[in-house]
């Protein structure tokens, strides 16, 4: 391979390997397509004979949406690698398009979708299917079996997109009564409001939820004993937090992707 497709090759690694935050307008996109385009060229000159690895040219990068869970995730710092599907909202433009982009990489088998327990009905996290199944063989169970046949469940594409599991699903894998109550004692099931029904469940989402609670309520109280009931951004994210661990980025990403608060331009 000569100088300039190892030079393209090494740009377009450098270049994807950079886009940390959402790209919103598609900037870091085009770069990336720009240098894949010289790449194709370059393979596509008849006076170059050396070999060309197209996985290079096909490497895709991750959709805005994926991005932006990515880096709500890094602002999480409950040691719970989640973040709430409002949050994204909070950052790109269109739901539709963040909906789409989220239920395709769920279909992938790459990341979940989990309702979490203390939030409104319609409150959702991702989750990296990666990060769930190492939490899973975190477990420290006398019971190996059961953990391996909810593994199974995980990692089957009929329960890709599932929130919820039935009994009889969970029978169908080998689980019996026994079996589902060691999962729900080790937190990765919630038994449902309606019977024979059971929620997909994170562990520790309690502690999770504590602190958004408790970050959520210290923000608003802060926002409301305000005179015009309203605060600068830049003021908001210089206050310290005293009843929540996680970091005033993501609880602002929280509130104002909720709808709890407002974000206003100020021209």
């Amino acid at each position: 391979m000569n100088r300039k497709r190892i030079d393209l090759e090494q740009k377009l690694y450098r270049t994807q390997q950079t886009i940390h935050k959402p790209d919103s307008y598609g900037i870091e996109r085009r770069k990336v397509n720009k240098i894949k385009n010289e790449l194709i060229n370059s393979h596509n000159n008849k006076e170059d004979d050396d070999d060309f690895d197209n996985d290079i040219v096909a490497t895709q990068i991750e959709s805005d949406s994926i991005n932006a869970a990515n880096y709500l995730i890094r602002l999480n710092n409950t040691g719970i690698p989640i973040c709430f599907v409002h949050q994204i909202y909070s950052i790109l433009p269109n739901p539709t398009t963040i909906d789409n982009e989220l239920q395709e990489a769920i279909l992938s088998g790459k990341w979940r979708k989990f309702h979490i327990i203390g939030s409104v009905e319609d409150e959702y996290v991702m989750m990296k299917v990666q990060d769930y199944c190492k939490m899973i063989e975190e477990i420290k169970s006398e019971e190996k079996d059961v953990i391996s046949k909810y593994m199974s469940i995980i990692q089957d594409e009929r329960y890709f997109s599932q929130v919820t599991i039935s009994t009889h699903g969970l029978n169908e894998f080998g689980l019996n009564d026994l079996g589902i109550k060691e999962l729900v004692n080790n937190g990765l099931l919630i038994p449902h409001l309606q019977v024979n029904l059971y929620w997909f469940s994170i562990r520790k989402q309690g502690y999770f939820m504590s602190n958004i609670t408790h970050g959520r309520t210290e923000i608003l109280r802060m926002i409301s004993k305000r005179p015009t009931k309203d605060i600068m951004e830049t003021l908001l994210k210089a206050k310290k937090l005293h009843k929540t661990i996680l970091n005033m980025d993501f609880l602002i990403h929280d509130l104002v992707g909720s709808g709890r608060v407002e974000r206003l331009r100020i021209t």
